[in-house]
């Protein structure tokens, strides 16, 4: 009897493999997302000790978003020619000294500096990551890795960002950072325990690469995903008091809803990455429908806890779904240039994440919940409108038909 392995126990074995390396990858994108938002909760705090008004400490956020979009698609641009396991290692490093400085260092100036050098990070990060989970999973499952890879950007805002605000309420806020630094190193110590040195890059720089995403449709794309989160996040930027409202005396609610809203999350993210690498155009209709449902209950419906409760359900399940959806859109729509395609659909989102929380405060101060949600629903609708025309404008391949 051979002691050689059958071929159904090497498959078995790799893909057990590729699981855990994508595992190691979505932590890695845990801290790099919680090292972006986490500063939103310490923003008066970190004001407070560093003499400064909280409209100042808001650079600290709005830096690490223009690094993102303005200086993250040049990084990505030349981290695709690189090994990965060589570029992540790097960038995990620099999220190490980086947040290591602002605990140690706790200047205006300084901080400004290292969060731009974090939002340059990463969307590179971001792109490698996604482009790396799959070739590790294979094309075929490219849902499935994009979705697995996105349980560490569901779990900042279940883990990452109560754990850093919480610390910087209890303690300070450079213990926040220092966490995160500590983070940081842990991931860069399991990705060079589990990644394998690959010579070969994702792609490699030529015209090509280029063509491919500065053609007209992806620029097209770009825009959907950037009217698809400025939606998302005009709604969520006030979801604290959408849920106050609807809730009125049973407020005592509250905690408890926001934390269904982030496990939900969990449950969008896994029926998206089911279901979106066999129909990725009905998938993505249906999560923004039920986004487009979920936000309108919420302003329209008052009271009734079980009813709210499902309604969170769905406005969390639908929020996370709708990442998933939009980084598969871009990675296909960039074939050739995986990489650079997943930076400037990171960019695009992180400017409607801005233009959404701007347009959100706003529309509610000028015109209440009501005027939210015709904010909302009016970025959803040209969002959703814009992807119906692209998807008409030409056939793709038969082995990427979204339907």
């Amino acid at each position: 009897m051979s002691d050689r392995p059958t071929r159904h126990e090497v498959g078995d074995s790799r893909e057990a493999s590729a699981t855990r390396c994508i595992a190691a990858l979505a932590f890695l994108n845990f801290v790099v997302v919680t090292s972006e938002f986490s500063v939103v909760g310490m923003l008066p705090a970190m004001a407070a000790d560093l003499g400064i008004s909280v409209q100042s400490s808001a650079y600290f956020m709005s830096v690490f978003a223009v690094s993102a979009s303005l200086l993250g698609p040049v990084l990505s641009f030349y981290a695709q020619a690189l090994e990965p396991r060589l570029f992540l290692l790097a960038a995990a490093s620099g999220y190490v000294v980086s947040n290591g400085v602002i605990a140690l260092w706790p200047d205006f100036y300084v901080i400004l500096f290292m969060r731009a050098i974090q939002g340059a990070l990463l969307p590179a990060v971001v792109g490698v990551s996604a482009a790396l989970a799959i070739r590790l999973a294979g094309t075929q499952r490219d849902a499935w890795a994009i979705s697995r890879l996105n349980i560490g950007v569901v779990a900042v805002s279940i883990i990452g960002i109560p754990l850093c605000v919480q610390l910087a309420q209890g303690l300070q806020w450079s213990y926040s950072f220092a966490l995160l630094a500590a983070l940081a190193a842990v991931a860069a110590c399991t990705l060079s325990a589990m990644l394998v040195r690959d010579n070969r890059p994702f792609e490699r720089l030529n015209r090509s690469t280029l063509k491919a995403v500065l053609n007209q449709n992806f620029q097209l794309h770009l825009l959907v995903s950037f009217l698809v989160f400025s939606a998302l996040f005009c709604a969520y930027s006030y979801i604290s008091i959408l849920l106050g409202e609807a809730l009125g005396a049973q407020d005592k609610w509250l905690a408890s809803l926001l934390l269904i809203f982030g496990l939900s999350g969990v449950i969008g993210n896994n029926l998206a990455g089911r279901y979106a690498g066999h129909s990725l155009a009905t998938t993505s209709f249906t999560v923004l429908a039920l986004f487009a449902g979920a936000t309108s209950a919420i302003v329209l419906m008052q009271g009734n806890i079980l009813i709210l409760l499902v309604i969170v359900i769905a406005w969390g399940g639908a929020h996370s779904a709708a990442f998933v959806v939009t980084q598969l859109r871009m990675v296909r729509e960039g074939k050739g240039a995986a990489t650079v395609a997943m930076a400037l659909n990171i960019a695009s989102c992180n400017l409607g994440i801005a233009t959404g929380a701007a347009v959100g405060a706003w529309s509610f101060e000028a015109f209440g919940p009501d005027g939210l949600l015709i904010a909302t629903l009016g970025f959803l609708s040209v969002g959703a409108g814009l992807y119906s025309v692209v998807l008409t404008q030409r056939e793709l391949p038969n082995s990427l038909q979204p339907d």
